[in-house]
Order: C-alpha cells, then structure tokens, then sequence
C-alpha cells in the first residue's frame, strides 16, 4: 500500500540522511566548499529523493508503531486472524464480560511487558501482559507452566493463552496461566486447505521430490493443491492421496525453496 511503501523509504531515508547532514556540518566547520561555491555539490532534487525499497509488511509497520507511540495506530496484529478466532470461539476482552475469580478464560492477543523472574525458593516464573484490539490483561505464570512454555514466551508473540482468573476489590483481573499455543501455529493447523505454488524456475524431479517429502512429514487433514507452470500452462492440481496437518515449520520450508504458500480456512 502506498503507506507502507512510504514508511518503508522514509526509514530507509534516516542513515543516509544523517550521514550527509554530518558530512555538510563538518564541510561547513571545516570551511570547505563545493566545486562552484556551493556548500556541497549535491543537489536539492537528490536530497529529498527517497530510496527504492520493499514495502514494509503490515507486521512490521504495526510492530514500529507500538514501538514509537506505544500503541497500535495503522493496524492490529490480530485484525488478520479476527474472522478464524471468532470460529475458535475466542473474543475480544472488551466482550467478555465481568471476569470472575476463578473462571477459565481462554483469550488470544499479542505478548507485551514481558518478565522472567526468579521466586525466593529459586524457580522461574513469569508476568506479561496479553492485549487485543481492546485491551490488555496481566498474566502470570507459575514456574511448572513456565517451564513447559518458555520457549513462545516473548514480546510481540501472538498466542492464545488459558488459565484461570484471579481478581480482587480495586485491582485489574490477574490470569493465572496453564496452557499457551501459537496463534499462528494454533491458525495453519484449523486450514482447510492449502494452495502450494512452485516457482517459474528450477522446478525439476528433485525439486518435486523434495516438496512431497516436506508434505508428507506432516500429516493430517487439510487438503493440498499445486500450482505449477509447465511449457506456458498454468496447472492447478489437486493431490487426492496427500492430506497434510497445516503448520508453520511447513510453510518455511516451503518458502525457503521459493514456493509461496496460501492456508484457506
């Protein structure tokens, strides 16, 4: 979009930027000139050319966003995943009522404030909390849970969290957490199908062999078709023997040998 390819060459802009502004402020100290007299000998029109550069994804413009104001301005995290979270039965907190002392909640949101701690009797333990598009709740996990699920612990995750609520006069609900999933593992696993295809080049024998053994490492049910170009035909076809169980390891290995991949939900 025009936004994120005008955020994109504005940040690519700041080195470059900052360094001819240096260069000018020492030329200026240092009493030295252009060629004609000028202060330097590059022009306005190349000053205030931006660089040609990808555009940033919506991932990356949301995650300078929050890092810059503190908050999400163009876009949520979770705005892509709103329609398959609502068929989880996962909604915003905003919509989830009174919270009770010692109700089971089950919510999804991105990981912010996140803390590893060490208790008095020498076990890690963590706080975090987890936001939506409406708001935020504090976590807390004990070491036996933390333990198990330290490794998707991090700032900017998306995970689906479970636990039990704890809440007392005056203060915001605590969820003591026991079960956490990766929203996007949690995501690709739920996929219907998936919609596989191949690169314009280097697509040989190996290279199909190599994509089928990927596929058949994860099985399951989702329904897989390929997209191949063959002698200027575009063929879409569908793999009746082979079901895979979607998940995000697959898809990387696919994209890592230049196949784009699509999840249909």
């Amino acid at each position: 979009t025009p936004l994120t390819q005008w955020r994109a060459s504005n940040f690519s802009a700041i080195e470059p930027a900052i360094a001819f502004g240096q260069t000018a402020w020492k030329d200026r100290m240092t009493g030295q000139t252009g060629l004609f007299g000028s202060e330097t000998s590059t022009t306005n029109d190349d000053t205030n050319m931006l660089p040609t550069v990808e555009p940033w994804t919506i991932a990356r413009l949301s995650t300078h966003e929050k890092a810059s104001f503190g908050f999400y301005l163009s876009a949520h995290p979770l705005d892509d995943y709103s329609e398959i979270l609502q068929r989880m039965g996962i909604v915003n907190f905003a919509d989830l009522g009174e919270i009770k002392s010692g109700g089971q909640l089950r919510i999804a949101g991105i990981v912010s404030d996140f803390q590893a701690r060490w208790s008095k009797k020498g076990n890690r333990f963590a706080q975090f909390r987890i936001e939506d598009q409406s708001t935020g709740l504090k976590c807390l996990m004990w070491s036996e849970a933390f333990n198990k699920f330290s490794s998707l612990l991090e700032n900017d995750a998306l995970l689906i969290v479970e636990g039990r609520a704890e809440t007392s006069d005056g203060q915001e609900p605590t969820i003591i957490v026991n079960d956490v999933t990766s929203l996007t593992e949690s995501v690709s696993r739920t996929a219907r199908s998936v919609t596989i295809t191949f690169p314009q080049k280097g697509v040989d024998q190996a290279f199909i062999e190599d994509v089928y053994s990927i596929l058949s490492e994860s099985r399951g049910r989702c329904e897989v078709f390929l997209n191949m170009y063959l002698n200027d035909l575009d063929l879409k076809i569908r793999s009746v023997p082979l079901r895979i169980e979607g998940a995000r390891s697959v898809e990387k290995a696919l994209k890592d040998r230049g196949c784009a991949v699509e999840w249909v939900y």
